[in-house]
């Protein structure tokens, strides 16, 4: 510690990487360690003000000031002051004098000046100025913080400082490390990496692999194989001890291939299994007594194979690399609308490498020796984004000729997710909408899965009342991205004339049955236009492709 500050004969106040920590001495009274003093801690303030505060509510601290405005006025005002390796704080009168002891280490401590409206406050002559991020390490302010931070995330963050400091200047970099990526960056990257860490509720059978887990977003694709195969033969040797003990107990190996045996093992090894935050094949008919002896095999099969392991990795890898990315900022229409920068190039180069491979490979005819290229075919087919835009703009049409023919009438419906599951909000109009992060998307750090199912459960209540009220509807919707990754659903929908306004309001109550009464809600949430003829393929056209044109480039036969 370099600071330690003696309140008195029972309290103790000392500061680390400015924080100050409120201590209260303890004696045993008793036992072997009787007459042994220790610290015992009472409360966590980052703030001087919050400090004095905490004094003055467990009645350690009273002094000459009329009121705590008063109090924390003086306080302030004289704490600007910072000389090396200690703080100057006001002398309060009996009883609650404060008495300052300076305790030095063994090496040199650099401390940073105390920063407090935006200046920079004097310090002794000849001392070098520390405001540099190598200096905010060593003095461990945000030591512990930057390295829990993932390869890729402490890139972001300190590309970020050098152009605020080369452009700006030194206080204005300070300020982003305490204030931006403090308060503001870390609880988000917290609350994310804990709704992705190991769930050891289902297991501790892999507790020892928690630490290699958490590194999942910033593994590459040979360590992860090697994690993969460490997890399937861990799932083995356990399936192993599992059928030994149950020969044991039962006599027979033919015991083994029972309903009873295969859901005794399914049910050890599949709920280890999921401490990886996977749901095994068959795990729903498993909870309700349903799996058979195959699926028991097949299931189990599974997660004894390295490319299954490989191929469920890489897909948590993406999500939380991703989640991260959203957490921080790094998406949203400022920096990287619709997908982060590295999804996009993810997604760019898996379709080269898989047009790469398609044009090395040929199609042969056995009996009549003819060969062809497979690229022409794959081009040729819906699998082509020009096609698959044909075909969706003609099933378009053709809903709406059978509407037109049954006389329906069509809706526009846009159903979007409260504002929880949006990390990002947009504030102003026009050309001078800026983006801001939003703080009630913090306490469960919502992704956009999350967000569509949401979205497919409102969908299924609505169908269901539907149903209740005999009610025919029939249509098309599309899944879009907002800026930051939220996705939202525009559907094209088409009933009977005289059922349209029922319709529409079943689903404006479903729509903000959650969170309906938040600011925005009824314009925001939920919007329902009609439809003249001829206007669907146009609305579709210019609403659906638009957004998706950064994440189609890339696909191309030349």
């Amino acid at each position: 510690m370099s600071i330690r500050i003696e309140i008195g004969e029972r309290y103790v106040v000392t500061s680390d990487s400015f924080q100050f920590i409120l201590h209260e001495k303890k004696r045993a009274e008793s036992g072997k360690n009787a007459g042994q003093e220790w610290l015992a801690v009472v409360g966590y303030y980052p703030k001087l003000s919050q400090l004095v505060s905490g004094l003055m509510h467990h009645d350690i601290l009273t002094g000459s000031a009329k009121s705590f405005a008063d109090l924390n006025a003086q306080v302030e005002q004289l704490s600007k002051r910072c000389f090396r390796g200690f703080w100057l704080i006001w002398p309060l009168k009996p009883p609650g004098v404060l008495s300052l002891r300076q305790h030095l280490p063994q090496a040199p401590v650099r401390r940073l000046p105390v920063l407090m409206h935006g200046t920079r406050h004097a310090r002794p002559s000849g001392a070098k100025d520390p405001l540099h991020v190598t200096r905010c390490v060593r003095c461990k302010v945000f030591y512990p913080r930057l390295t829990a931070c993932l390869t890729f995330c402490a890139r972001c963050f300190t590309s970020r400082y050098d152009y605020i400091r080369r452009n700006k200047s030194p206080v204005h970099g300070f300020y982003f490390l305490t204030s931006t990526f403090q308060r503001r960056l870390w609880p988000r990257i917290e609350r994310v990496n804990q709704r992705h860490e190991m769930n050891t509720d289902a297991s501790l059978l892999f507790l020892a692999e928690r630490d290699h887990y958490a590194r999942l977003p910033g593994m590459n694709d040979k360590e992860l194989k090697k994690f993969a195969a460490r997890i399937s033969s861990q799932l083995f040797m356990m399936y192993e001890e599992l059928c030994d003990a149950w020969v044991d107990a039962h006599g027979e190996k033919e015991s083994l291939f029972t309903d009873e045996a295969q859901d005794h093992l399914y049910g050890h090894v599949a709920g280890a299994a999921r401490a990886f935050n996977i749901s095994p094949l068959y795990w729903k008919k498993y909870r309700k007594g349903q799996i058979t002896t195959r699926q028991a095999y097949s299931a189990i099969a599974r997660l004894f194979n390295d490319e299954w392991w490989t191929h469920q990795l890489k897909g948590q890898r993406m999500r939380w690399h991703e989640a991260l990315l959203i957490a921080v900022g790094e998406v949203n229409k400022d920096r990287s609308p619709y997908a982060s920068k590295h999804a996009i190039r993810d997604v760019r180069a898996r379709r080269q490498a898989n047009l790469e491979f398609l044009k090395s490979c040929d199609l042969e005819n056995r009996e009549t020796g003819e060969r062809i290229d497979l690229i022409s075919k794959v081009m040729g087919s819906i699998s082509n984004p020009e096609i698959r835009r044909m075909e969706l703009m003609n099933t378009i049409a053709g809903i709406e000729r059978y509407a037109a023919a049954e006389g329906d009438v069509g809706m526009f419906i846009t159903l979007t997710a409260p504002s929880k599951y949006h990390p990002t909000r947009q504030v102003g109009k026009g050309e001078s909408k800026t983006v801001q992060l939003n703080h009630g998307w913090n306490d469960e750090a919502f992704n956009p899965k999350d967000a569509q199912r949401y979205l497919c459960r409102i969908w299924s209540l609505m169908r269901t009342a539907f149903k209740d009220n005999d009610l025919q509807v029939y249509g098309l919707r599309v899944v879009e991205p907002h800026h930051d990754g939220t996705p939202h659903w525009h559907m094209m929908l088409f009933c009977n004339p005289r059922q349209r306004n029922q319709i529409i309001e079943i689903m404006r109550r479903y729509a903000l049955k959650e969170d309906g009464d938040e600011r925005g809600a009824a314009r925001n949430r939920f919007q329902a236009k009609h439809l003249n003829r001829g206007r669907c393929c146009g609305i579709y056209r210019e609403i659906h492709f638009k957004k998706h044109r950064r994440l189609c480039t890339g696909w191309s036969a030349r």
